[in-house]
Order: structure tokens, then C-alpha cells, then sequence
């Protein structure tokens, strides 16, 4: 999948990184010194934006900005209704 544009601004956001230099294989934790509240931020953000409810537990098995960027967009197909 192709990195959604809104979690690239909130992490670029979150962690005073700029945009240009995140990357699909951006580690959260080694690369962008993430921690579990800049995940909880963020999530929170994704949340505000697309009118979603998210649990964090959603993301426990993901280390990149893929990773994060994949369970999102997952997420948000997820709950969009099927006609």
C-alpha cells in the first residue's frame, strides 16, 4: 500500500521530523524515538481526522511507518460500509 499523506503529516507532526525525510522504513522507535504516548497522539489525531474509533492494541505489532500507515488504512476500509 502507499503511505496515507494524513499519518505522514501527524508523524512528521508529532515528532518535529520533516515529512521529506520519513520514510516507509522509518523505524517509530529507533529512527523517530517514538514511545507509547507520541503512538497514542497520533492515533488520537488519525482518529479526529476520519471520524474513527481506534484501539490501540491495533497497532502493537507495528515498528515502521509502514506498518502504521498499512493498520490505518486497513482501519478506515474497515469501517467504511460495504453496499
Amino acid at each position: 500500500m502507499e503511505l496515507d499523506k494524513n499519518v505522514l503529516r501527524i508523524i512528521a507532526s508529532e515528532t518535529d521530523v520533516p515529512i521529506e525525510e520519513i520514510t516507509g522504513d522509518t523505524d517509530l522507535f529507533d529512527d523517530l524515538d517514538f514511545d507509547s504516548l507520541d503512538l497514542i497522539n497520533i492515533i488520537q489525531n488519525f482518529e479526529d481526522i476520519n471520524g474513527l474509533r481506534i484501539e490501540l492494541n491495533d497497532f502493537s505489532e507495528c515498528r515502521t511507518v509502514k506498518d502504521i500507515s498499512d493498520r490505518f488504512q486497513e482501519l478506515s476500509a474497515e469501517s467504511i460500509p460495504l453496499s
